[in-house]
């Protein structure tokens, strides 16, 4: 099942890695100083390609496990 969940993690990295707009949004919310936010909105809006953009800025490498 954690192996699945990984490989869906690098399709949806490899899948929107290649984008170089940023949402509207983006700047406001990393911005932010709450530890914890919502995203919520209608079907493809781009919730998931924000946070892709969100975690590619944090600079965090995709194949860091957590021990």
């Amino acid at each position: 099942m954690l192996d699945e969940l990984f490989s869906y993690q690098r399709k949806l990295f490899n899948k929107y890695s290649s984008i170089t707009y940023k949402r509207y949004f983006f700047d406001k919310v990393s911005s932010m100083k709450s530890k914890m936010i919502g995203i919520v909105g209608a079907r493809c809006i781009g919730k998931t390609t924000f946070l892709v953009q969100m975690l590619n800025s944090l600079d965090i490498s995709p194949s860091k496990n957590c021990t």
